[in-house]
């Protein structure tokens, strides 16, 4: 506010008594002055004036105090000009206006006691709780239950919003033109397995003739000689083997993919390859199997008793299959005591058996007296004696004399070495 409004307008209006001045025309003559007359010589008394001086003092006196009320009004301009001038005190007002009219446009009191009648109608803790009671039963586990949910649900707020995160990236569809992100295309298309656009283009695009293989005029001609649908629709059709006749391409196939399988038996769900593998390996093991056996005679690897006559006896053994086998004739020129003397012993542990044929004697077996005195019947089998790193050769029942014994070929048992003897 200007400080001449201060002035004009001042907080302390000051009261000086000047006294009564005489102003004195010129020329003029004073005849009586305060009942006095003729020749007066006047003093400040009779003209009601202050004495010589008073003004000077009344001017100083008015300075000393004016100067307070000139500091005072220079303060109170400083201070008026931090402050809001007119307007924005008019616009403060207006905004009070606003809000006393947004103020009368609230709820009335009328309207807050129906709330408050309002709110106290609602169910309280109590209630509530009776109510959960009543849903659950008074099972107090579904309570904890619910209670270790909410608790899951406060502990895993990341997945929360991972989740929140997830579905804001889903496409709605009840939404007028909305405006989708690219990870929301991209979610939609793969949601209604669709590519992007212009994705068959690019690819089109790729397809060259290399990139196809396409064959040249050579791969062509050979094509023309290689198995056709053709070869094989016949037999498909009718479900005969007979309809592939004249339709030789398919057995010119190579299978290159071929491998020799083992030699085990053909199960339901071998393959067609692996089938002829397993009967490749069988084929072979066969093949094998049926070379000539290896018979060797007796007395090259054994020590034979006394009284049997070498020159005419012909036992041989051989290796089949891991097995060993005994064939042949012994002649004794005197009598062998049954289960007493051996007839011979093997002192080469590779023909010794893990796997005897019989359980009582290895190699239980019985001989006919081809040219005895008379037709006995006679039991023979090895006993295997580690101990002494023999397995040696027994007449098992009735005692054999003199005279030749027939062998036909019986198996022994499982050899320790199946490769001994073999060629």
């Amino acid at each position: 506010m200007p400080i001449n409004h201060k002035i004009t307008n001042p907080d302390i209006i000051l009261n000086v008594d000047l006294g009564t001045v005489l102003l004195l025309n010129t020329g003029g003559a004073v005849k009586s002055v305060n009942e006095k007359t003729g020749h007066v010589v006047l003093s400040a008394l009779d003209v009601s004036a202050d004495p010589l001086g008073s003004a000077e003092t009344v001017k100083t006196q008015l300075e000393n105090q004016i100067k307070p009320v000139q500091i005072l009004a220079e303060v109170n301009q400083l201070n008026l000009t931090k402050k809001a001038d007119q307007s924005e005190l008019e616009k403060t007002q207006i905004k009070v206006e606003e809000n006393r009219l947004t103020l009368l446009n609230k709820a009335d009191l009328t309207a807050i006691s129906l709330l408050t009648t309002l709110i106290d109608t609602k169910a309280n803790q109590v209630y509530v709780q009776e109510q959960i009671a009543n849903l659950v039963n008074g099972d107090q586990s579904i309570i904890n239950a619910i209670q270790e949910i909410s608790t899951a649900l406060k502990d895993n707020e990341n997945l929360l919003e991972a989740l929140d995160y997830t579905v804001a990236n889903r496409v709605r569809f009840d939404i007028a033109n909305q405006a989708l992100t690219v990870l929301q295309k991209f979610n939609a298309r793969t949601n209604i397995n669709a590519e992007e656009s212009g994705t068959a283009a690019i690819l089109i695009a790729q397809i060259t003739v290399q990139s196809i293989g396409a064959a040249t005029a050579a791969q062509g001609l050979k094509a023309n000689t290689a198995l056709q649908s053709g070869d094989v629709a016949p037999v498909a059709l009718s479900g005969l083997f007979s309809s592939l006749t004249g339709q030789n391409k398919i057995f010119d196939v190579v299978h290159s993919a071929y491998v020799e399988g083992t030699n085990v038996a053909i199960s339901a769900s071998d393959t067609l390859a692996q089938m002829l593998g397993k009967l490749q390996a069988q084929i072979k093991a066969n093949s094998s199997a049926n070379k000539p056996v290896n018979w060797i005679d007796v007395k090259t690897i054994a020590t034979f008793n006394a009284r049997v006559s070498l020159p005419n006896t012909t036992l041989k053994i051989a290796n089949i299959n891991g097995e060993m086998w005994m064939k042949g004739m012994i002649s004794l020129s005197s009598q062998i005591t049954a289960n007493t003397d051996p007839i011979f012993a093997i002192g080469n542990k590779d023909w010794f058996v893990t796997t005897a044929v019989s359980t009582a004697n290895v190699g239980l077996t019985s001989c006919f007296d081809l040219y005895g005195t008379s037709l006995s019947i006679y039991n023979f089998g090895f006993v295997q004696a580690p101990a002494i790193n023999a397995m040696r050769f027994y007449c098992t029942q009735n005692t054999p004399s003199n005279g030749s014994y027939n062998f036909v070929p019986f198996q022994v048992g499982t050899l320790i070495n199946p490769a001994v003897g073999l060629v």
